[in-house]
This record gives structure tokens, sequence and C-alpha cells, in this order.
């Protein structure tokens, strides 16, 4: 049934008012974040990868919940245990806060980082030489199927986030390794309509896949800012409201 003009209008005033809430939010956290920086530093404060130092930069443009440790919080258990892992593979590596720190506390592994922004990687050879492992990581730029195809990824960790590109990069008939990977993607359906339920029913035959939705911070699990009065916007990833629509897929090969 085609909407009534009321209601698209309606629907148009909400997504409006949403993007201009979105706007505001935005400058409140960029100010908090500055606030936080200035009084506490450039090192992650919490989570997986304390002790590590930062740079006053970041591609996706969030630093704080990577300082504090909150950031992506919904994954920490999976990449908090990587017995049994013999590589790790990151897609959309960004400024490299997987990449150098998986590559600071878990030195036997080795890393490659993927990520098709000269920015990007530039600013993660400057992360990785801030932390002493610029020799560590592999610097690749585009991921394709072709290119993961090449390499040995039984047994390998894949962090993905690529903006719905993963539903063209993972395909277990050009990458037939992927059979033997743990894969950890961000999920865009907001990109592609339907891509969390079509990669999970694409696996569904060689890996226990579990979706997992984003959930809400709280200021208490997290000691440096519990009691900080911009604890809600310094925990903020600044999402637009177009990611409302998103998921982590936790792939785990079913044959280990």
């Amino acid at each position: 049934m085609t909407p009534h003009p009321d209601q698209r209008l309606l629907s148009r005033a909400k997504r409006w008012w949403a993007y201009r809430w979105h706007e505001k939010r935005l400058k409140e956290r960029a100010a908090a974040e500055r606030r936080f920086i200035d009084s506490s530093g450039l090192e992650v404060q919490g989570g997986l990868f304390k002790g590590m130092k930062y740079i006053d930069d970041a591609v996706c443009g969030v630093l704080a919940p990577k300082l504090i440790g909150s950031y992506e919080a919904e994954i920490a258990d999976v990449l908090g245990d990587l017995s049994g892992v013999s590589r790790v593979v990151d897609v959309g590596s960004a400024e490299g806060y997987y990449a150098v720190g998986l590559a600071m506390f878990h030195p036997e592994l080795p890393i490659i980082a993927f990520d098709m922004d000269p920015k990007a990687r530039a600013l993660l050879a400057r992360l990785a030489e801030l932390n002493g492992v610029a020799g560590r990581i592999d610097q690749r730029e585009e991921a394709t199927p072709e290119a993961l195809a090449k390499l040995d990824l039984d047994r390998a960790l894949l962090i993905v986030d690529c903006e719905g590109y993963e539903d063209i990069l993972l395909d277990p008939v050009k990458v037939p390794g992927l059979a033997g990977a743990t894969m950890v993607v961000e999920i865009h359906d907001m990109f592609v309509p339907g891509l969390s339920e079509r990669l999970k029913d694409r696996f569904a035959a060689t890996h226990d896949v579990e979706l997992r939705k984003p959930q809400k911070r709280n200021p208490r699990d997290y000691p440096p800012i519990a009691e900080h009065p911009d604890a809600s916007l310094l925990l903020d990833e600044a999402r637009a409201p177009t990611e409302a629509d998103w998921h982590f897929g936790i792939f785990r090969p079913k044959r280990r």
C-alpha cells in the first residue's frame, strides 16, 4: 500500500530532526573529546589495548571511545581470546586501532592490514611506530576476494569493516580458505538491505554464526570516566542516523 502523503511528510520531518540532533551531538562530543584529551592525554586507559599510545587523529573521527577502552565493546570477548589463531587479517584497518593493538599484545601473530585510503595507511604507520611495532604489520591496499584467496586463512582471524563490500569480499566460493577462518564482521544492512541474514545463510554450513546488535554503554563500566560529567558524550561512537541498521557478525568455524 502506498503511504499517505502526510505519512511521507512526517517521515521526512523525522529524518530531518534526527540529522539536526546528530549534528548538534557531534559538535558537543567533539568539544568533550578535546577536553578529555587535554586533561588525560593520548594513552588507552582501559580495555584490550590498555597502555597503547595513540595519535591525535582517527580516520572515523572518534578518539575518546578508543582511549577509554569502550570502542566496539560488543566484540571485545572475541578479540580477547586469540588462542589457536594463526594470523590476523584486518580489512578496513583505518588508523590501526586493531592492527597495532593486536601486534603489541600478540607478538607471535603475523598481522596483515588492508586499507585503500592513503591517509589511513599513513596514520597506521605513525601509530605502529609510536608503539614499537612498525616492522610487525604488513600494510596492503585493496582487499579483494582474489587477494584473500592468496592468503593462508586456516585458523586466521579476519576483522572486516568495509562499508557493505563485505557482501562481495566474503565469498566462500572465491575464497575457500574462509571455511577455516574466524571472522568478526561489521555488517552494514543500511547499505545492503538484508545482508546480515544473507551472510548468516551463506556461511551456515561451515560456521556457527552470531549476530550482535550494538549496545548502549554504561559509564560505570569504565572507571576512567565513571563520574565524568561528559561520560555519555565520550562513550558515543558518533554513528550517523543512517547507521541504525547494522550488526556485528561473529563467524566461528564449526570444525574446531
